[in-house]
């Protein structure tokens, strides 16, 4: 079967899976004569793909949507149902229009390159993570951009904005508005997007690859710093490592709440309820047992200094547990806005408060410790140290 043909017989079975879907063989000539026009619309854009003709605006918005709106021959009970399928029918359509090579991804497909390097465009990238209206995939780009800021890098190198001249310039109309990405970029917006299932696994694989190299390094080097310093503050290299995961794992928890709706002012209230679940307390309690040193904040007396640094081992260990139990929760339901991921963290936190319980059953003692390990490390550079009062002790 030859290319052109392929396309043909795809196109057929995609128009033959809608009419069979919403039941359009019962209807009346009018409304076959709209399945039919969207055959011919699906098989002239499948075979100018096949042959390797670049298509203008291949993957704007067709105009059935608002063909079938306003069809008389179209029940009304029906409108909704077939709007639906013909936006299914135009995923599939974007999809035939890219030049897929067997065995290769369809992310390697849109991949460009000129003096600069390599990049992707936003436009070609959004039918491929399932996205129909710009406006939705915009507002991922948006989120993807904020996580490049607080990243640290810069935004303008990754997310770069152009024009696309519409194709009918002529007659008038605005330009389109695009985006040059960097792999980086795709690596956030797949993260940043509501795309999921197969789709999102085969993306994040595919911009992850080499993206992900890159970061290892990154992190590996930062791993090592924050090691050197915490050692030469006096804690344990043990301890060291155990509050590099938590401050990952934390930072994973909290981009997880970004994307799925959280605001600015609810971080604070998931937080302490995430805390308060776990240790039994709230954390100005925990700040209160390790005799955190008080301040005034405006007219309020608060506690100075974050508590991660003044946590045990034990404490740490267990502030990482919860926020990967919080996580996990998270992305096995899908949660979106507060009251759902507030419904994950309490149980998140009960999970957490189990495992703390079944310890403290064990040893004996709580793991809320009123051990500071900011005034008391466990060891680092220091314990290597002699004793200052026994120098000279042993010297020849």
């Amino acid at each position: 079967m030859s290319g052109w043909q392929s396309s043909l017989h795809t196109a057929l079975e995609i128009a033959d899976a809608t009419t069979r879907a919403s039941g359009l063989g019962n209807y009346t000539p009018g409304v076959c004569n709209t399945v039919l026009s969207c055959i011919i619309f699906l098989w002239c854009m499948a075979a100018l793909a096949a042959r390797g003709h670049a298509i203008e605006g291949a993957c704007d918005r067709w105009p059935y949507g608002a063909y079938l709106a306003t069809d008389p021959y179209i029940p009304q009970s029906k409108r909704a149902e077939m709007l639906r399928i013909v936006e299914e029918v135009e995923r599939e359509r974007c999809k035939m229009m890219l030049p897929i090579v067997p065995g290769q991804s369809p992310f390697e497909a849109i991949r460009q390159t000129d003096e600069q390097g390599e990049f992707w465009t936003a436009r070609q990238l959004m039918p491929l993570l399932e996205y129909t209206r710009w406006e939705d995939f915009d507002g991922a780009i948006d989120r993807a951009r904020e996580d490049c800021e607080r990243s640290g890098r810069e935004v303008s190198e990754h997310f770069e904005v152009f024009r696309r001249s519409p194709k009918n310039l002529a007659k008038g109309g605005r330009p389109l508005k695009d985006y040059r990405l960097s792999r980086y970029a795709c690596h956030l917006i797949v993260m940043a997007s509501r795309t999921s299932g197969d789709v999102a696994a085969q993306a994040r694989t595919y911009f992850s690859d080499m993206v992900d190299a890159a970061e290892d390094a990154a992190l590996a080097e930062w791993q090592e710093r924050a090691i050197r310093s915490y050692l030469a503050k006096g804690y344990s290299l043990e301890w060291a490592q155990l509050r590099i995961k938590d401050i990952l794992k934390r930072n994973e928890l909290t981009h997880e709440w970004q994307v799925r709706g959280i605001k600015d002012d609810e971080y604070a209230m998931l937080t302490d309820q995430l805390h308060m679940g776990t240790f039994g307390l709230s954390i100005t309690e925990h700040k209160a047992l390790k005799g955190f040193a008080i301040t005034r904040r405006g007219k309020k007396l608060v506690y100075r200094d974050p508590l991660p640094p003044a946590m045990t081992a034990a404490e740490l260990a267990l502030n990482t547990f919860a926020s990967i139990a919080a996580r996990e929760i998270h992305v096995a339901r899908d949660s979106q806005g507060y009251q759902e991921i507030s419904r994950d963290v309490d149980q998140a936190a009960e999970i957490a408060a189990d495992a703390r319980r079944k310890l403290e059953a064990a040893t004996g003692h709580p793991v809320a410790s009123a051990r500071n390990m900011v005034k008391a490390p466990d060891g680092g550079l220091l314990a290597l140290l002699p004793d200052p009062d026994h120098l000279d002790e042993g010297d020849e």
